[in-house]
């Protein structure tokens, strides 16, 4: 599998140099810090939201559902199509309702801890904060970041496949709202 160029940078995933320095967009304009925060870490984005924006995060108008599923979801699982289930949200912020992110997840039920499957089927917890606070160890593989480019698409967005155990549990796919990039004490001093 070729991991895709990502936009923020000139280096690839796949990059041994890559390390830690700073990412560089070519285009003038291009994403703010906020943005490349959130589109590239491999951590949990509801954490870095809720310091971003200032207020806590919950989801709403969550909906499981076990087909049909995406078929550029289900090739990055190893698992049989019929096995998965999809299950799509919004991360909202607690105090004001405003919708931050909305996610597509599409899992396999058995290849995820049986705790972290229970929760996700019956609560509306974030999935990064269900695997944080049930120390389930993790990583993130960044599969796609995607930006506006005025033509098409208008919000940024990511796909990555969450590994537990060594083997990919988990796609995701995550649309970022514009106020995602704006936090609350930079929106009160705009405001006066």
């Amino acid at each position: 599998m070729e991991v895709a160029q990502n936009q923020l940078s000139t280096r690839t995933s796949r990059d041994p140099a890559a390390g830690s320095a700073p990412y560089e967009t070519a285009a003038v304009g291009g994403p703010g810090l906020i943005e490349r925060i959130l589109l590239t870490t491999d951590g949990t984005v509801t954490i870095l939201l809720e310091q971003i924006v200032g207020e806590g995060i919950t989801t709403s108008a969550l909906a499981h559902r076990s087909a049909p599923v995406d078929p550029l979801a289900a090739a990055a699982l190893p698992h049989p199509p019929g096995s998965l289930t999809t299950r799509t949200t919004q991360l909202i912020g607690t105090e004001t309702g405003t919708v931050y992110v909305r996610a597509t997840s599409l899992f396999c039920p058995q290849a995820l801890p049986e705790r972290i499957h229970t929760s996700l089927m019956t609560t509306g917890e974030p999935l990064g904060r269900l695997l944080r606070r049930n120390r389930i160890e993790s990583f993130r593989e960044i599969l796609s970041i995607d930006l506006p480019d005025g033509h098409g698409r208008q919000e940024p967005r990511r796909r990555y496949v969450i590994c537990i155990g060594g083997s990919p549990a988990v796609h995701i796919e995550e649309i970022f709202s514009a106020q995602c990039f704006r936090s609350r004490t930079a929106a009160a001093v705009a405001a006066d």
